[in-house]
């Protein structure tokens, strides 16, 4: 059951007690009190054990990577993206052959999240 069904049923519930607490006339206000305060706990209750039991989702980093190739020989070399490229675009000169480098592709890498202890090596 999904966390808006639970409490739709729990304010359901609520209401029910306090429409019969209503309808009897003779009941006492301590006990509705009392029962409104049950429920209300209960919700909070069912509502915090439901957060706690979802994983958290671990933030996915992505990033835009160019390959870009020699026309004549067999040079490959990767780039990060940077703004205007695009597929077939001549991104300058082979380093091996000096024929013109071509971009080839352009593609998301999704980056390895780093451990806790690679981040503090990183800071000291």
């Amino acid at each position: 059951m999904g966390r808006k069904a639970v409490l739709v049923v729990l304010l359901a519930a609520l209401l029910n007690a306090q429409s019969a607490e209503a309808q009897g006339g003779a009941g006492d206000t301590l006990d509705a009190l009392w029962s409104v305060a049950l429920i209300t706990a209960l919700l909070l209750a069912v509502t915090l054990l439901m957060n706690i039991a979802q994983p958290k989702k671990q933030e996915i980093r992505r990033k835009t990577v160019v390959e870009v190739r020699c026309t004549s020989c067999e040079h490959r070399e990767e780039r990060e993206f940077s703004k205007g490229d695009y597929v077939g675009k001549i991104a300058g000169t082979c380093p091996k052959c000096g024929a013109h480098l071509v971009i080839d592709a352009i593609y998301n890498r999704e980056e390895k999240p780093e451990s806790k202890e690679a981040e503090k090596q990183k800071k000291t």
